[in-house]
């Protein structure tokens, strides 16, 4: 499969997760982003659509921290959006509004496991 498609298929299984996301099928959500995440983090690895590949990874991640929050898995959630921000700071011009996102859903996290100075933190990043 060349580059190109890898990061479509990951597109398409960007959207397949959300849909299931959306009908409370965590277990498929979560399904189609890991398959995103391993086709992705081929596609990041080639120069043609690294950058790309990376911005898609951060979505992904930000993703797989929704449904960790869901699950109330608060450990892997905050792991989950802390990769997704060091994903966007990575490429050159991150997407601000996907980044601020990231942001809020870190800071709600940390706050409902107590933390909330860095919760309050996170939401002036934002």
């Amino acid at each position: 499969m060349g580059v190109a498609s890898l990061v479509q298929w990951s597109n398409a299984s960007l959207l397949l997760a959300d849909v299931a996301f959306g009908r409370g099928e965590l277990t498929a959500s979560r399904e189609h982003l890991e398959r995103a995440r391993q086709r992705l983090e081929v596609a990041a690895g080639q120069a043609l659509v690294a950058d790309r590949a990376q911005r898609r990874l951060a979505i992904v991640h930000e993703r797989l921290g929704a449904i960790a929050g869901v699950e109330n898995r608060l450990d892997d959630a905050i792991a989950s959006y802390q990769r997704s921000l060091a994903l966007h700071g990575a490429v050159p011009a991150p997407d601000p509004d996907a980044y601020g996102l990231s942001l809020i859903r870190l800071g709600r996290m940390e706050q409902v496991r107590g933390e909330v100075d860095r919760a309050r933190d996170h939401y002036r990043q934002a």
